[in-house]
């Protein structure tokens, strides 16, 4: 596969489905270790959720992409965090894990966002006993991108989607549409060869019709 300029990067169906149907992205059928859906230069990964899925899926992805120094990675999705508001969007600017990993430190991206630090753990923090945003996928996807291709961007945005006073069991599926969808006026200004294709006003529009 060539011409790959962005790499959009969810764990889950439910954060990959807005972004997809809007921007028109089209399944990459003859690519088969994992749904990659592209229109043009613009390609959405969906990696499954949890470190393992994330590397596998990294590695899957590297195979299949010659290096193209200025290609850009985005990992987005949904984390926990003890105190964010549910629904608010951070910019990564520290990952780590709960082991002796090195810390990582992904391109920054969007410069009015506010910043947070991520961990990745092996199991979801039902206590909300570290201060940042924690996830499952972020710091594997990144470790295997910044090793390997230095020379392509990493970012990571994350969407808050539960705290201590709503906890991880209480997500909806439609709640993590909705906040997957209220990325698209964030990225719009980043996609110039695709923003005739999104909503004029994604905020305000409705939610387009998602399958199941």
């Amino acid at each position: 596969m060539k011409g790959i300029d962005w790499l959009l990067l969810t764990a889950l169906p439910a954060e990959a489905q807005p972004l997809r149907q809007a921007l028109k992205l089209t399944r990459e059928q003859r690519f088969t270790p994992l749904p990659l859906y592209r229109n043009g230069p613009l390609a959405l990964a969906l990696t499954g959720p949890g470190g393992d899925s994330a590397r596998a899926a990294i590695e899957a992805l590297l195979n299949a992409l010659p290096p193209q120094p200025g290609r850009r990675w985005l990992n987005y999705g949904i984390a926990g965090h003890p105190e964010q508001p549910l629904g608010t969007w951070l910019e990564i600017d520290r990952l780590t894990t709960s082991t002796d990993d090195p810390p990582l430190t992904p391109a920054p991206l969007l410069e009015h966002l506010p910043r947070a630090p991520l961990i990745s753990l092996l199991q979801p923090d039902y206590a909300y006993t570290y201060p940042g945003c924690c996830d499952l996928e972020g710091y594997p996807l990144a470790r295997s991108l910044l090793e390997q291709r230095p020379a392509e961007p990493f970012h990571c945005l994350k969407c808050i989607s539960d705290n201590r006073a709503q906890g991880s069991g209480q997500i909806r599926r439609h709640q993590v549409r909705t906040w997957s969808y209220s990325l698209l006026p964030l990225l719009t200004p980043l996609l110039p060869p695709l923003s005739p294709l999104l909503p004029l006003s994604p905020l305000l529009t409705p939610l387009p019709p998602l399958s199941r």
